[in-house]
């Protein structure tokens, strides 16, 4: 009868850290995304980093899982297999971009995976939209390569990626003293539900409108995005309902069977 007892208090402790665990990891993950989502830089950056956050980058690794390429090796290094934060951050390819006292760390800190990163990041108040934007540099790069297409050296990404930063804060400046009006407060869905919003624009001056999409879960974490430009400045009408005919697609395309579709609101 101890025996039993004991066994049974061991297994309840065993999964009682295991539910902690998970439970600290989705504090953790809901935290990333919003420190991510909440900068300010252009939504294809920050969609770059949550992709890599959730392994979800076509890398030749993920590739390579699907049975679309055989070799994992990467292409800049040719020694190890690349995996989002290979790709990013840990390639010996990729010293000369990551080198400076602001990421002295990178030779002393080991990471699981590339969400680790960003916590890390986030925890020890490190440059998050320098790293965001350089780390978009480092992909776009990576895929004109690949592509035989012109593209910047590797030794010349990170004062691009410095250069950019500094021409996003010239053109979009926001005073500390100008507060913006406090927008709705997003609301999750019902557990084991997934809530898409969906957005669109319209700019008379360039004749072009644009439609945007998020997909997340019950958590807050964004499981799939979209933003697209159409050719011509449609009437809003138009606009809302093409915005909505492709949230539903793209529910459709990533298997979400059970979602609601909200229009973002805004003041």
């Amino acid at each position: 009868m101890g025996n039993t007892i004991a066994s049974l208090a061991t297994s309840f402790s065993r999964i009682w850290r295991q539910i902690l665990r998970w439970e600290l990891n989705q504090t953790w993950t809901t935290k990333i995304w919003k420190s991510i989502w909440s900068l300010e830089v252009p939504n294809k950056y920050k969609n770059l980093v949550l992709r890599a956050c959730r392994n979800s980058l076509p890398t030749k690794q993920n590739l390579t899982q699907k049975t679309i390429i055989e070799n994992p090796k990467c292409d800049r290094c040719s020694l190890q297999v690349e995996d989002s934060l290979h790709a990013l951050w840990s390639c010996s390819g990729l010293d000369e971009v990551w080198e400076g006292d602001r990421w002295s760390f990178r030779t002393r800190e080991v990471f699981a995976d590339f969400k680790e990163l960003c916590r890390w990041i986030i925890e020890n108040g490190k440059p998050t939209k320098l790293f965001t934007i350089q780390v978009w540099a480092i992909w776009h790069q990576r895929n004109k390569i690949r592509l035989n297409q012109p593209c910047f050296l590797t030794k010349d990404l990170q004062q691009s990626a410095q250069e950019y930063w500094n021409e996003i804060r010239i053109n979009n400046p926001m005073p500390d003293r100008v507060r913006p009006k406090p927008q709705p407060r997003w609301t999750g869905p019902p557990p084991n539900k997934y809530k898409i919003n969906y957005d669109g624009t319209i700019s008379n001056t360039n004749n072009t409108s644009g439609i945007g999409v998020v997909v997340r879960d019950c958590h807050g974490e964004v499981i799939a995005s979209l933003s697209q430009q159409l050719d011509q400045a449609y009437q809003p009408v138009e606009v809302e309902a093409m915005v909505a005919c492709r949230a539903v697609e793209l529910s459709s395309e990533i298997r979400v069977d059970c979602a609601i579709v909200e229009r973002v609101i805004r003041n």
